[in-house]
């Protein structure tokens, strides 16, 4: 009886003791991680304001085709930006049951559509490959790294402030 309750004790004084911290955990990144076209992709959680299902989509007329349209997110207007046909891989064609991630900056904000939102994970930010040969044209100059997973996490800051994704009224 007496040994059982030096182990509790033992037990109790090692549970009782402050956790450490283990070296390298505070370069994690929180990101969200989704598919586009068969390939996972992630995004900073820093960039993204929320996801939000996919409702009454607006066409406009005369803005790039990988502007989707726009969509009212509680009585804001807010563009949506079909990534994989701005990144060259297809164009979304049905859009039904889909959610959209809303990136915001500042004042900038618009929304991404997703195939499937996937997870929220913490990964350390040193274990990023800067790219890979397969990886070329405008995919390229958003990434920010790949992941031992190989997830593309794209850089949330250069899609925000990208000239390209900017519409403005002339």
């Amino acid at each position: 009886m007496r040994n059982v309750q030096e182990i509790l004790k033992k037990r109790a004084e090692e549970l009782s003791k402050p956790l450490k911290v283990d070296e390298g955990k505070e370069d994690l990144i929180e990101v969200v991680l989704f598919n586009l076209a068969n390939e996972v992709y992630g995004l900073e959680a820093a960039y993204v304001r929320e996801i939000y299902p996919v409702s009454e989509v607006t066409k406009l007329p005369g803005v790039p085709e990988y502007i989707h349209g726009v969509m009212n997110v509680r009585r804001k207007i807010i563009p949506i930006i079909d990534l994989k046909f701005f990144f060259g891989l297809e164009k979304t064609k049905n859009i039904h049951n889909q959610r959209v991630i809303i990136l915001e900056q500042g004042e900038m904000e618009f929304a991404i559509l997703t195939d499937k939102i996937i997870d929220i994970r913490f990964i350390p930010s040193h274990t990023l490959q800067s790219g890979i040969p397969t990886l070329t044209g405008v995919r390229q100059e958003f990434l920010k790294g790949i992941t031992p997973e190989r997830y593309i996490i794209l850089d949330g800051d250069k899609l925000l402030n990208d000239n390209h994704l900017v519409i403005e009224e002339e």
